[in-house]
């Protein structure tokens, strides 16, 4: 029993890391995603502020329009790969943070059974343990031993202490992430509202030139 749940937690530890690395990717590859739309969106932008200073005419208010219009549709593709992307850190932030917990839990574990067996050798005094051991070298393995586990206990509350403030500061960042997310979605309803509304008034110029 003991050996098929070892090999079920390397398979899962296996298959976290495969998981991990699948988001990380798909992280960065909407990282780049929205480098290349910013730079899109820096163009348009580039463009609008250039016919601005032309003289107005129908043909280049309808040209404009369509330019905004374009730079509409790449904010909002812009928007839709940042809600994207956020989605995705909250899924990673997600499993960090159970993998955190599980990592606090084997902690305690080890901690209370480290405990346990300090408790135990406690329960002998020193003089037992002088009279229990006839060489006196085997004594004193014994209180080294003593010290080892006080060490180990030291460690193991250290990297306990270090589990809990790392599991806090993902929690705060996954409630920021989610505030973020909840933001995306507002701003990506308002786009296509101002898409739409572009969009008309796109419509009638060309009407105008009927």
């Amino acid at each position: 029993v003991c050996g098929f749940g070892f090999i079920s937690l390397i398979f899962g530890l296996i298959a976290h890391a495969s998981t991990a690395n699948d988001l990380k990717s798909q992280i960065e590859a909407r990282q780049q995603e929205i480098k290349n739309l910013e730079l899109e969106i820096a163009k348009y932008q580039s463009s609008l502020v250039e016919t601005q200073a032309e003289k107005d005419t129908l043909e280049r208010a309808i040209a404009r329009h369509k330019t905004q219009i374009k730079k509409l549709q790449a904010d909002i593709a812009l928007t839709q790969k940042r809600l994207e992307q956020t989605e995705l850190l909250i899924t990673s932030l997600s499993g960090e943070i159970k993998e955190k917990e599980e990592g606090i839990a084997r902690n305690r574990e080890s901690l209370a059974e480290t405990l346990r067996v300090v408790r135990a050798r406690d329960e002998t005094s020193y003089i037992a343990l002088l009279l229990g051991n006839s060489v006196l070298s085997e004594f004193f393995g014994e209180l080294e031993a003593l010290e080892r586990l006080e060490e180990r206990i030291k460690n193991q509350l250290g990297n306990l202490y270090a589990l809990r403030e790392d599991l806090t500061a993902s929690r705060k960042e996954a409630e920021v992430k989610g505030k973020d997310l909840q933001s995306f979605r507002e701003e990506l309803g308002d786009r296509h509202i101002i898409a739409e509304e572009n969009k008309r008034k796109s419509d009638d110029l060309l009407k105008e030139t009927k």
